[in-house]
């Protein structure tokens, strides 16, 4: 059967990247500082199993501090993570769903947007109804994943990725490694 095959579909996260993200810049908007941006994100991160959430906590540990308490923790699969500290919403995630909670400034997502086409997945972040800052974390790609795409484009069989990631970071990792048809923010 397997000789019958014409296209391979790929998660992106693990598969043809390495599957450990690094954070790659933190972004404070309004008054808060980096530090403060670092303390609220992974206070709320440390609650997911999630590959980018576990990034967001090893920066996290570089630093001196320590995490807030989160209650009613809620993980909204494939748009992002909420919970209250001190009683007001903090929340983490892609675009569309920190827009439900406060306005992003066209700056931020100009931002988003640059740091998106250099492959970079954008987090954005939210406390008490207002923007707060954006986390930006790069997963690199395998060292075999190209070779590995090449082949099997050579036996006749297409390559797709899939990914909850925006259109630009997928775009961004497809090209890099040979992929022909991309899926993004599944």
């Amino acid at each position: 059967e397997a000789g019958r095959v014409e296209i391979i579909a790929f998660d992106k996260t693990g598969t043809i990247t390495e599957g450990c993200p690094v954070v790659k810049g933190i972004y404070p908007f309004s008054s808060w500082s980096e530090d403060k941006l670092l303390v609220f994100a992974a206070s709320v991160e440390t609650k997911s199993e999630h590959p980018l959430s576990k990034a967001i906590l090893k920066k996290f540990e570089e630093r001196e501090s320590a995490l807030l308490p989160i209650e009613s923790f809620k993980s909204t699969t494939g748009k992002g993570l909420s919970g209250l500290i001190d009683g007001k919403e903090i929340r983490g995630g892609n675009l569309a769903f920190i827009q439900q909670a406060a306005t992003i400034p066209e700056s931020a997502k100009d931002l988003s947007e640059k740091l998106s086409s250099k492959g970079e997945t954008t987090l954005f972040f939210a406390y008490d109804g207002e923007f707060i800052g954006i986390i930006s974390v790069a997963d690199p790609i395998k060292e075999d994943s190209s070779k590995a795409i090449s082949e099997l484009k050579k036996m006749g069989i297409k390559a797709v990725m899939i990914t909850g990631d925006n259109k630009n970071t997928a775009s961004s990792i497809a090209a890099e490694a040979g992929v022909d048809e991309v899926f993004a923010e599944v």
